[in-house]
């Protein structure tokens, strides 16, 4: 008998999307279905970028508030409607628990999704610190590779839409171990997806978690380059981080190396992938880059 994980079908999830950026709200239907929710099951998502809550506003909470009529709360940092449960916060590791507490988001909420595409690995450690939550999805940064974890140190800057964001995906999965979460599925480009292990355990025996698997994902181009190379020293190296005994300093040193070849702006890894890209799936290749000719 295989595990539920392991038959996961991307291109079935895809056809049967629903309104989110990708596919992560049937993947979120798919879960759910063989993990046990609550009786009143509760999910939160911030940013949610939008005011209001309709179909195909790309939200991963969307079709659960719409469709299955889940509890909610919303947390953005510009947008706000107390009428829709959407409140308006600048979300810190220091503030985001007595926030969640304020707005009675439960313990044990069954899903809590998290894209500010900054200190998204910061407020994933507070968070588990308390929130037990029996799904997490986090945006990771597909820019690294699969073997550095590396992550935006905690006092950043906000985002400037380009490849400085957020967290690799070695990083974030270090955080959800150490908390007992097991990474499942990663939506290219997007969202990395931890099951908590006690809800797992079967499948634990039959599925063995491999970060290696999302390799082919990693380390690939997405958004614009970084033009100011002063702004690296935003990024961090976790592990050593941790090694260090939370060394700040030796920690944005120790990632430099990396954010200069992959945030930085770089032909010859440009002209490669569009290469990979074009071996693998001519149609996306050409279309981005007619994309990118156009925003010339």
């Amino acid at each position: 008998m295989d595990s539920w994980i392991n038959k996961i079908d991307k291109n079935k999830l895809i056809k049967d999307r629903s309104y989110s950026q990708s596919y992560q709200d049937s993947l979120i239907d798919l879960i759910f279905k063989n993990i046990k929710k609550n009786k009143n099951p509760f999910c939160v998502e911030f940013g949610y970028n939008c005011n209001s809550i309709y179909k195909n506003n790309r939200g991963n909470c969307t079709k659960l508030i719409i469709d299955h009529e889940w509890d909610y709360t919303l947390f953005d940092c510009n947008n706000e409607n107390p009428s829709k449960n959407l409140y308006k916060h600048l979300l810190s590791s220091k503030n985001i628990c007595k926030i969640f507490k304020k707005y009675k988001v439960p313990l044990d909420v069954d899903y809590i999704s998290i894209d500010v595409d900054s200190i998204d690995l910061w407020l994933f450690d507070a968070l588990l610190k308390e929130y037990k939550a029996k799904l997490f999805s986090v945006e990771h940064n597909t820019n690294y590779p699969i073997e550095r974890a590396i992550t935006k140190i905690e006092n950043s800057n906000p985002y400037e839409g380009d490849r400085l964001y957020g967290a690799s995906l070695k990083a974030l999965n270090l955080v959800a171990e150490k908390y007992g979460y097991t990474l499942i599925w990663v939506v290219e480009e997007l969202d990395a997806f931890f099951v908590r292990n006690d809800l797992i355990e079967k499948e634990l025996t039959m599925f063995k978690p491999n970060l290696k698997k999302w390799r082919s994902i990693s380390n690939t181009i997405c958004h614009k380059p970084v033009k100011d190379k002063e702004r690296l020293k935003e990024c961090l190296d976790y592990e050593v981080f941790i090694k260090s005994n939370k060394n700040i300093e030796k920690s944005i040193d120790a990632a430099q190396d990396i954010c200069k070849k992959v945030l930085l702006e770089n032909s010859f890894r440009e002209y490669k992938q569009f290469l990979m890209r074009q071996f693998k799936n001519p149609k996306l290749a050409f279309k981005k880059l007619i994309k990118k000719f156009f925003k010339l």
